[in-house]
Parts: C-alpha cells; sequence; structure tokens
C-alpha cells in the first residue's frame, strides 16, 4: 500500500507517539502506514459514516492490523476519551468543517499535545481561526497531487499572531517559502488576483466591487514582489 502524495504529506508531519486518532478516516490509510512503520504503537481510526468505516475495518483486518487499530464510528473528536490519544490528524474535509471539530470538543481538542490539519479548501480561515482559539503552527507542508496544491499544517497549545489575510493564505512559519511548492502557490494567488481584476471594471462606482478590487490590486503587487525575490540569482 503507498500513500498519494497528499496522504504521504500528512502521515510525515506525524509525530513517533504511542497513541494518535485519524478523524474521518475513509479508508484508514494513514494510521495503517504509520503502524507499519512503527511510529505509531496504537490508532482510532473514526468515521461519522459507517460505509467507509466497514471498509477501513476491512483493510486493517486484511493488512492483520486490528491488533493495533481500533475502529470507532461517529463524529469529529466525539469518539475519543479526553488525553486518551497524545494527537490526531484530521485531513481531507473543509477548512471551516476542521474549526467546528476543534470547537464542538473543547475538553478533548484541550488534552492533544498536536494535532496535523489538512483542508481541502478555506486554509486561510483555518489559520486565522487557530491564531486566535490558543493554537500555534509550528510547520507548514505543501503537497500536489494531480492538479490540486494542498496545505498541511502540524499545529500546538500555543501563542502565535493572529495573521493578515493574505499571510493566512501564504502561510506564516519561517521556512514556508523554502518549500519546493511555495512559488506555484504564489503563482496561484497571482491568478486569482488577476481573475478579480478582470472581473470588476476600472471605474465601477459600486463600493463594495471598488474594494474589492483595489484589495485585490494591492495583494497583486504584493505577490507579485515575492515572486520576483524568489527567482534564483543568476
Amino acid at each position: 500500500m503507498e500513500l498519494t502524495p497528499r496522504l504521504a504529506a500528512v502521515a510525515a508531519l506525524v509525530p513517533a507517539c504511542h497513541c494518535m486518532a485519524d478523524i474521518g478516516t475513509d479508508h484508514a490509510y494513514v494510521p495503517m502506514d504509520l503502524v507499519r512503520k512503527h511510529r505509531v504503537e496504537h490508532a482510532v481510526a473514526s468515521d461519522i459514516h459507517k460505509g467507509p468505516l466497514d471498509i477501513a475495518r476491512r483493510h486493517i483486518g486484511e493488512n492483520r492490523l486490528s491488533r493495533w487499530i481500533e475502529t470507532r464510528l461517529g463524529g469529529g473528536l466525539e469518539t475519543l476519551r479526553p488525553g486518551e490519544c497524545e494527537g490526531v490528524v484530521i485531513a481531507g474535509m473543509g477548512g471551516l468543517m476542521i474549526c467546528d471539530i476543534l470547537a464542538n470538543s473543547p475538553e478533548t481538542a484541550g488534552a492533544l499535545s498536536w494535532a496535523v490539519l489538512q483542508p481541502m479548501n478555506h486554509s486561510a480561515d483555518l489559520r486565522i481561526w487557530l491564531a486566535e482559539h490558543g493554537w500555534k503552527i509550528t510547520q507548514e507542508k505543501l503537497a500536489r497531487e494531480d492538479w490540486h496544491i494542498y496545505d498541511i499544517l502540524y499545529v500546538e497549545h500555543g501563542n502565535m499572531l493572529v495573521p493578515s489575510p493574505l499571510d493566512a493564505e501564504l502561510g506564516v512559519t519561517p521556512m514556508r517559502r523554502e518549500d519546493s511548492l511555495f512559488p506555484e502557490l504564489v503563482k496561484k494567488l497571482i491568478k486569482q488576483r488577476n481573475a478579480v481584476l478582470q472581473g470588476i471594471p476600472e471605474d465601477t462606482e459600486n463600493v463594495y466591487h471598488k474594494e474589492k478590487r483595489e484589495k485585490a490590486a494591492t495583494e497583486l503587487k504584493i505577490l507579485e514582489d515575492i515572486i520576483c525575490r524568489l527567482k534564483p540569482e543568476k
């Protein structure tokens, strides 16, 4: 069993530990990989949907890992007891849903030492929410799969400055700009800003649209400057 690039990047950020949980496990590929590599001694694979959990349970059994991986049916962190696991993986769902999962089980979330989060969208909203609710992002990775670039965050309890909306899209850790996929991320954001500028006439009299256009123009200049600074010197 070989993990996809996205799931491999998720698994790579999970630290060696006694017990972890994979929330929304789907096919349980991540906990199976971690247990096989002896990075995790015990894992909980949970999912809110019975169908995917049945598939996960079958995969775990076929690979003779049932002794080390337990499956549980339920939503979010509700399947866990506070302090039962050192950390959790929450991957493959929207950033706003990840916020809700952490917010809806404060006691369990508060007892975690770490979490690896992989939002499918709204990564900027997730970063801002984490900063506002006592989480600190200590590592960030980008992974390319098919035509998409995905964010993976390693977070712990702690304090960090609430990032600006643009910084929340770019990433907040010191090593972020050294990621090999960072230039592609910036180019994607430049394309989005250009789309806004092309979609709103320069002489618009609509206040909302005017502010949106001005914001896009300001951010576009910042992003283009970042791209210029990333270019290797000849």
